[in-house]
């Protein structure tokens, strides 16, 4: 149920002018084409008693012409009101031809042209490259002859001074300046591309220290360098910067440590960091690596020779291992089933050998039996050599059992 409005008796309100205004029109509309019907419906009424057709035709055709003219200015008058409504709210300045007048035009578009202008050169860019542009091309006045680069200013609206521009110092975060002055040796320089190449770059001075191998004499060209020490020097693919500064550090190739140190860190910053380096850690953080390159000088001569004596030391142990395993009934020195793995020692090997795992096999060691233990019961001879031996398994370790046999009198 509706509820009736405050001060009014009914729930709704009646639009008494609104039915008295369109009755009224209604009414006067419907009087006038009455009388505008009057006079050809009597015409055409006395030409049809008269039996003259051709008044009849005469006159509706006038009255149907009419009415056809009067219905198009209509509508046309209608769409003209629609159209020129419609686009009061313009998406664009109308300032084209025929828009404007001819004077009015022309102002707007110089006024237009010195805007951009405006816009252009108050823009941050490299100015001594505009510079450097206007003379390979050869678009500077004549006057300028003499002049060096720092005498010039840019711009036609605003001048600027190539070398204090309003803008200051143009960088952006993980690229140098594109600035083209002397300061600046590196523009447009992208730093990720160059931190890249830092591991190889330091890979390559350290095969560089290699030095010239022993039994190779070449006729023609530099002595090759020795493989042994190149291979050690060289840096696996999967290896890390910090393994592999560790690894340089042991053949004493970083001087000093902290230089080490203080690069590594850097260099993960700059390379796994959230966000890009800027040109000052960018710059840091070269001077630290050529410093670090400049330390790298010489490979101590003790170093080099320990290792080619462990390189010969391991091709003595494959060799010998594969002699075992040609008699593997007829040696003394068998492989344990069981295989003790250690780490690295540092201080009998003064860089880490990567992918690499320090294998001794213990064997079990044979002892003759004494022949006095012939004499004895199988257990008693399992016993004392057990008191012997101590104990066949002391803990449960990686070295295997050490079994120990007493010698066997002088016929055994």
């Amino acid at each position: 149920m509706s509820r009736r409005r405050p001060g009014h008796f009914l729930p709704f309100r009646i639009p008494f002018f609104r039915i008295f205004y369109s009755t009224t029109y209604t009414t006067l509309y419907i009087l006038c084409l009455g009388m505008l019907a009057i006079p050809p419906a009597s015409m055409i009424w006395s030409a049809i008693q008269n039996q003259a057709y051709q008044y009849v035709i005469m006159i509706g055709g006038t009255y149907i012409l009419t009415a056809l003219i009067a219905i198009f200015i209509y509508a046309s008058r209608l769409y003209t009101n629609r159209t020129v409504l419609a686009g009061v709210g313009k998406a664009y300045i109308p300032i084209e031809d025929g828009e404007l007048g001819r004077s009015v035009r022309k102002m707007i578009v110089k006024q237009l042209e010195r805007s951009a202008i405006v816009a252009w050169e108050s823009r941050p860019r490299d100015l001594l490259g505009e510079i450097l542009e206007a003379e390979t091309v050869g678009v500077l006045p004549p006057e300028a002859e003499g002049l060096t680069r720092n005498d010039y200013t840019v711009g036609r609206e605003i001048s600027v001074d190539p070398a204090h521009p309003p803008w200051g110092h143009v960088q952006h975060a993980g690229w140098s300046s594109p600035s083209h002055f002397e300061e600046n040796s590196t523009p447009n320089l992208h730093f990720a591309m160059v931190i890249d190449e830092l591991p190889n770059l330091i890979e390559a001075k350290a095969v560089a220290l290699a030095p010239a191998e022993e039994t190779a004499v070449p006729a023609n060209g530099p002595p090759m360098a020795d493989p042994v020490v190149a291979d050690v020097l060289r840096r696996p693919e999967t290896m890390s910067m910090r393994d592999y500064l560790t690894q340089l550090s042991y053949l004493g190739l970083v001087n000093p440590l902290e230089l080490g140190q203080r690069f590594l860190m850097q260099y993960e910053r700059a390379r796994f960091g959230s966000s890009p380096v800027t040109e000052q850690e960018f710059h840091s953080l070269m001077a630290d690596f050529s410093e670090l390159l400049s330390g790298m000088a010489e490979l101590d001569a003790a170093i080099i020779e320990q290792i080619r004596e462990q390189a010969g030391e391991k091709a003595s142990a494959l060799d010998e291992t594969e002699d075992d395993d040609a008699s593997l009934t007829a040696t003394s020195t068998l492989h344990s089933p069981v295989t003790a793995r250690t780490a690295p020692s540092r201080s009998t090997t003064p860089y880490i050998n990567q992918n690499l795992e320090s294998e001794e096999s213990v064997g079990s060691v044979i002892h003759q039996v004494p022949p006095e233990s012939k004499d004895r019961s199988p257990t008693e001879a399992e016993e004392a050599s057990i008191a012997d031996s101590g104990s066949i398994l002391s803990m449960e370790t990686d070295t295997g059992s050490v079994l120990r046999h007493r010698p066997s009198s002088g016929n055994g």
